[in-house]
């Protein structure tokens, strides 16, 4: 391996490791330095990292004791209440909240040398762009909160290498995204990966699948309603969830809906309306944006040619943020899932063909950078006190709702790129007609580059 080779894919993590080793020497000697970067970037901190691995810890050292964690949970500073699988609760070896920092540790070196199995960058420019984005306050936030994403981040990464393996390997893929979903239920969405099986693999799969979800469920029935009350009383956690670090499908209908019933005062039924208008225009002026900015038969042929890692983790990435997108409320270091998809993005930003895919695909690569950070401007940092003293409190909060509304929009326009990305590598009449169009087009490039026609003292070929 050459050493260029070596620096393109090691670089993002070493860094990485870098500035959060950096992080734990301030913690331990500078504790205000410490405080002072992280709200810098826009989070608010706790007085120790790894707030949310000791809640998962406390859930297990709690009912160990015989504590109902779905009720009272004694063990947590904050007195949080289990909101996860009940799984946890028989992962006996973590009950112990001592170990928090060194699993806290463990989790975050995982997650880092996980991004150096990602595909690596091609350029020094692919290169700061992946570190720009893995630097942000999303990562920032997930590090230091221990959050239990790291470790569905890091299990999506295996599953994503063995999925380039033979049908063995790919099983093993499949049994981690379900034994992932069993612990959090949204890596579940990446089971729409078996679509690329052959028909006989992806029933099966499915079927053993859908047997042992129903078996767990049914196991712990009488706790997962328990769990399910408490997600449910969590889904305002924070106060206003709707203007924050919080993003979904339903995040921006009710900011607009909530300003109309501040303001008029109509019937409910009208407010359902309301929210349901608003989540159709955003979803069809996505899609707009979308087919003015590419047409879809270049797409097919754009990500065909993909490499197949690349191509893989984008279809990662691409589920993971359009399930977690429209299934709820989702925490700002969620948005670590979107690293999975710059490696495919920038590989069609590069890819010689038509103009309007790369053009689609580098404003990809910048919505997903720009979201990584949005944070910087839209949470509870350094940025909107500066705005305060600068502009005054009333003009300052009108700033940061502008950027926050941006980034809506952003959220949007991404998985409306996502969506589509799905459809055209994982829908199998579509598979069909991809391959007879690259097909088509092969032959075509290999006619006209063996009869080259001279035009304007240039050879004609589409590529």
């Amino acid at each position: 391996m050459s050493f260029r080779y070596l620096t393109l894919r090691l670089m993002v993590p070493v860094v990485g490791l870098a500035a959060t080793g950096v992080l734990a020497v301030l913690f331990q000697l500078e504790p205000q330095y410490y405080y002072r970067v992280l709200t810098f970037i826009g989070l608010e901190p706790f007085r120790y990292p790894f707030m949310d691995l000791e809640n998962v810890l406390s859930w297990v050292d709690c009912w160990q004791r015989g504590f109902d964690v779905y009720v009272t949970n004694p063990c947590d500073v904050e007195g949080r209440t289990l909101d996860y699988s009940p799984l946890w609760l028989r992962l006996t070896f973590l009950a112990h909240t001592e170990w928090t920092n060194p699993f806290g540790l463990f989790l975050v070196v995982s997650f880092f040398l996980a991004l150096a199995a990602l595909p690596p960058p091609r350029s020094a420019k692919e290169l700061l762009l992946r570190l720009i984005a893995t630097l942000s306050p999303v990562t920032a936030f997930a590090v230091e909160r221990g959050n239990i994403d790291l470790l569905m981040f890091v299990i999506a990464t295996g599953a994503g290498i063995l999925l380039l393996g033979p049908l063995r390997r790919r099983v093993a893929a499949y049994s981690m995204i379900v034994i992932a979903g069993l612990l959090k239920l949204y890596p579940l969405v990446l089971m729409v990966l078996t679509l690329r099986e052959r028909p006989g693999v992806f029933l099966w799969i499915n079927s053993a699948a859908t047997t042992v979800m129903l078996a767990t469920s049914i196991y712990f029935h009488s706790e997962i309603v328990k769990m399910l009350v408490n997600v449910t009383n969590y889904a305002g956690w924070g106060g206003a969830w709707w203007f924050g670090e919080f993003f979904g499908a339903h995040v921006l209908p009710d900011a607009i809906t909530r300003h109309v019933d501040a303001a008029l005062h109509p019937e409910l039924a009208v407010l359902g309306l309301v929210r349901l208008a608003t989540f159709a225009i955003l979803f069809l002026a996505m899609a707009a944006w979308l087919l003015c900015m590419v047409r879809w038969r270049d797409l097919l042929i754009g990500l065909s040619r993909l490499p197949d890692s690349e191509k893989t983790f984008l279809l990662i990435g691409a589920a993971l943020i359009v399930g977690c997108f429209f299934a709820g409320s989702n925490s700002g270091y969620r948005g670590i899932h979107l690293l999975f998809t710059l490696p495919g993005l920038s590989a069609l930003a590069r890819m010689e063909g038509d103009a309007r895919v790369r053009r689609v695909a580098i404003q990809g690569c910048v919505l997903v950078v720009a979201l990584t950070w949005v944070g910087f401007l839209t949470w509870r940092g350094h940025f909107r006190q500066i705005l305060v003293s600068w502009v005054g409190q009333v003009l300052a909060v009108d700033v940061v709702r502008f950027f926050w509304l941006l980034s809506e929009i952003a959220w949007w326009q991404v998985t409306a790129l996502f969506i589509a990305i799905l459809i055209a590598c994982l829908s199998p009449f579509l598979g069909g007609l991809r391959s007879s169009s690259v097909e088509l087009m092969a032959i075509t490039a290999t006619s006209m580059r063996s009869t080259p026609v001279q035009r304007h003292g240039r050879d004609s070929a589409p590529f």
